[in-house]
Parts: structure tokens; sequence; C-alpha cells
């Protein structure tokens, strides 16, 4: 029979072990998440409300090629996941890619009505016994029970774009037919991060959206190659956030990292980092 009303909060997330290329990998949590993306999709506020009346404009449309396109050129082996994951689902692309595109196509529109989801939390505490990254996963009221785990180990068909892993493999809590990284993750090579969203006021249609740049970030090997990552050198951020992260492999004392990245004129991110060494913490709130 099927369910009519509404049954609560669910009290676990699932979670999909994945191998593959990355379109194979998309493909997969596409077809095994299809219910949970076709329930994500079908009435969500932001993209009934702000996103496909933005998309609808000329302006709108514009600001969607021009990003796809930029995407396409930098971070081709992302799109092909995001295109698998759509097909997998049976769920149209442009959809999915304007939930990427985000506020970049949703300040197309004058006066957006749906507020941005700001509402994430995340805390540092470097202390000898006490080395704690914690997160809170405060996002828009369309998302709940619409998240699951991947947990995925992707050889490429062949390297391509910015940075060329030569395999990936993570773990990260998505949203439904969302790319991998914009939560919190964690990948093979000890590198933990979580996500807070952040507001800015010029975003750029043309330039990286923050979840391609974040979906990068699962393949850092270091604190070096995860700034350049955010930095996007020869393009940059299109919105911003703020990205919290230790690596645990790495020499030394335990440092963690406070990064917050937004777009700017120039051909890159602009990026502030602070560091909590040992016997400090880092605290980012929003409300």
């Amino acid at each position: 029979m099927p369910v009519t009303e509404s049954i609560g909060r669910r009290q676990d997330i699932p979670i999909l072990y994945t191998r593959g290329t990355h379109y194979e990998v998309g493909f997969n949590i596409g077809r095994t998440f299809s219910g949970l993306i076709h329930s994500f999709i079908n009435g969500n506020t932001a993209l009934e409300e702000d996103l496909l009346p933005a998309y609808n404009t000329p302006e709108g449309k514009k600001a969607y090629e021009d990003t796809l396109a930029s995407v396409k050129k930098n971070f081709p082996q992302y799109v092909r996941e995001l295109e698998g994951i759509a097909e997998g689902a049976n769920v149209p692309f442009f959809k999915l890619f304007l939930f990427h595109m985000d506020d970049i196509m949703s300040n197309v529109i004058e006066e957006p009505k749906v507020q941005q989801a700001v509402g994430c939390s995340s805390i540092c505490v470097n202390q000898k016994g006490q080395e704690i990254l914690g997160h809170t996963e405060d996002a828009l009221s369309d998302t709940l029970n619409h998240i699951y785990f991947v947990s995925a180990h992707i050889i490429p068909e062949k390297l391509e774009g910015k940075w060329q892993f030569k395999e990936e493999r993570f773990t990260s809590l998505c949203y439904a037919g969302h790319l991998p990284g914009y939560t919190m993750s964690y990948n093979h090579h000890g590198f933990i991060f979580t996500i807070n969203t952040l507001s800015v006021k010029h975003t750029k249609p043309g330039k990286t959206p923050r979840m391609f740049i974040t979906r990068a970030l699962l393949g850092a090997e270091n604190f070096v190659q995860a700034q350049d990552i955010l930095r996007d050198r020869g393009c940059g951020a299109g919105n911003g956030c703020s990205i919290n992260m230790t690596f645990l492999k790495q020499e030394g004392d335990r440092m963690f990292h406070n990064a917050e990245m937004a777009p700017s004129d120039k051909d890159e991110s602009q990026l502030n980092i602070f560091t909590a060494s040992p016997g400090e913490c880092i605290m980012h709130t929003n409300k």
C-alpha cells in the first residue's frame, strides 16, 4: 500500500559501497538511490521557486551554459559522474546541475524566495588526547530524509581535467542527487573535512561551483594540495563555503585548518585560512 502521509524522520542513513570509473560510480549512486533522488527533486522548494524560474530567463540560461562549459573544461570527470547519477536515477541532468549551481543561479533573480542553507556549524578541538572535528548538518528542510553515504573507489578511464588523480577512495555524506564532498567526508590519505555554506553578496556565473571544488577535495593528499584545489587557479570559485579540515597522516603536531573560500574578480578564489595548533580550537557557526 502506498504511503500517503509523512512517515517522520528516519533514524538511520543508508550507505553504498561502489567501485568503478567516475561515470560508473555515478550511475550506481543514481540507480541505488533513485527513489530518494526523485523524492528530493519532486516539489523541492528551492528548485521550484528559485532555480527553475531563474533558469527560464535569458540571463539564467546564459549563466547555466557558461558555468557548465567551465566545469566541462576543468572537471570533465565530475560532469560525467553527475551525468551517471542523472542517468542511473532517470532524472534530468539539468535539474541536478541547477542544484550544484545553487546561489550562482538563484542570484540571477533579484530577490530569491528561498533563504540559503547557512545553518551548519563546525568545531575543531586540538587538545592532547582530545583531537575532535565535530559538525552539524543543518540544511534546508527539503533535505530531511534525503541523504546517504557513498563509499567509493574510483579508477578513471583516463587522466584529464585539473588534478588528474590516478585513483580516489573516499567516504562522503551526500545530499540526494548531489556529487560527494559537500557535507562531511574523509579519504584514504587521512584527509577529513566538513563544509559550511557561505552566502556571498556577488556570485560569479561561469566560474566553478563550490560543489565541484569540494568534490575535487576528495582526492587531496595534503594541505598544500587542498589549498591549491580551493584556489582553483585559472578559474576560481563561483560561490562560497567554509572548509574545516585536518590530515591524520601528516608529520609533526596535529593541525586543524579553517579555509573561507569566496569568489573574486581574478582567475582564482579568495582564500582566508586560520590554523589551530595544539592547545587551540576553531568554532564556525552560522545562524
